[in-house]
């Protein structure tokens, strides 16, 4: 099911004199996961799941370089992530209930070509997330 995901992309550096600066993105992003789910045998009233796929997403709006007084920071606008969850299915007279918890972590490197001061340090950025879901049915 594609779902839109609202964003916080933060960068911070640290530099030698210990000082740092903080650079941050808010972007709004739309994925298409695809994902496989094994259920275990129900027990009573509790069934028990593990979940993993991959998520490809796409930028939609925001601003897509990291703004800074002397440079910028330019990111992709697609992503790749590979993702791994476990969850419960919690069964009610009326309802059933699913808990889960998934970690993503970003299989494409999302720097952009421009070159600037804060992408010169830099070799890799990927986005890795930690979402919990409440599933109703």
């Amino acid at each position: 099911m594609p779902k839109a995901g609202f964003y916080d992309h933060k960068l911070t550096y640290q530099y030698t004199n210990e000082k740092s600066q903080d650079q941050l993105v808010e972007t709004a992003i739309m994925e298409f996961p695809v994902a496989l789910k094994y259920k275990s045998a129900r027990r009573g009233n509790i069934r028990m799941y593990v979940v993993g796929g991959l998520t490809p997403s796409f930028e939609l709006s925001g601003k897509n370089d990291v703004q800074s007084n002397t440079a910028n920071l330019s990111v992709k606008k697609n992503d790749l992530t590979a993702d791994a969850g476990v969850g419960f299915d919690l069964y009610f007279p009326l309802f059933k209930f699913s808990p889960e918890l998934r970690f993503s972590r970003g299989l494409l490197n999302i720097i952009g070509d421009d070159s600037s001061v804060f992408k010169d340090p830099l070799t890799r950025l990927n986005t890795n997330t930690v979402q919990v879901y409440l599933i109703f049915q």
